[in-house]
C-alpha cells in the first residue's frame, strides 16, 4: 500500500516541480501537527482546469480515510521522491525549512512546500492528497486534491478545495 501512496505523491511532486517555474521551492518532511475537517470542504470543490467550475464533492469513505489517517508527509515516507530532489537539487526536511524561513520575514526565500501520503480508493483509481505552500507571513494556501489515475497510468489532479488560506 505504501508504494501505491508513494507513486501517487511522486507524481504530485513532480507536477508541482514543473509548475512552479523559476519559484524556489523547499519541501517539509515533517507531518501536520493539526487536522482538518474535510467536511469543511463540501461545496468548495472546483475543477482543476484554471477555471473556477464547480466539482462535485469526493467519495465520502475516501473523505474518511484522509481524514482518518490524518497528514503524514509523504516526503519523509517515500524514497523515490527524496531521490527526485535531491537530483533535482531541491532542498527539503526541517534545517531547509528553517533556512527559507530565514528570520520570519514576511516573505521566505523560497516557496514552502507540503506534500501529504494519500488516501486511495478501494479500486486503486482515485486518491486525495493534502498539499499546501507558504511563501510568507501572508502568503499560503492548503488543498485537498482530487487525483485520478489515467489509463497510461498517470496520476493527475481532477478537482480540489481549499483548507486555509493566509
Amino acid at each position: 500500500m505504501i508504494e501505491r501512496q508513494c507513486d501517487v505523491a511522486l507524481s504530485r511532486v513532480k507536477a508541482r516541480v514543473a509548475e512552479s517555474g523559476r519559484t524556489k521551492l523547499v519541501f517539509s518532511a515533517l507531518d501536520a501537527e493539526w487536522t482538518y475537517r474535510l467536511g469543511a470542504t463540501s461545496g468548495n470543490w472546483r475543477v482543476a482546469d484554471g477555471t473556477a467550475r464547480m466539482a462535485g464533492q469526493p467519495d465520502t469513505q475516501l473523505m474518511s480515510k484522509l481524514e482518518l489517517q490524518g497528514e503524514k508527509s509523504a516526503i519523509s515516507r517515500c524514497p523515490a521522491i527524496r531521490g527526485l530532489l535531491t537530483e533535482r537539487h531541491i532542498p527539503f526536511g526541517d534545517e531547509a525549512m528553517k533556512t527559507a524561513k530565514g528570520d520570519r520575514r514576511a516573505e521566505y526565500s523560497a516557496s514552502l512546500e507540503s506534500v501529504s501520503l494519500p488516501a486511495l480508493s478501494h479500486d486503486g483509481q482515485s486518491a486525495l492528497i493534502a498539499t499546501s505552500w507558504v511563501k510568507g507571513a501572508t502568503e499560503g494556501e492548503g488543498y485537498i486534491e482530487l487525483m485520478r489515475r489515467q489509463p497510461s497510468g498517470e496520476w493527475i489532479v481532477v478537482s480540489r478545495a481549499v483548507t486555509w488560506v493566509s
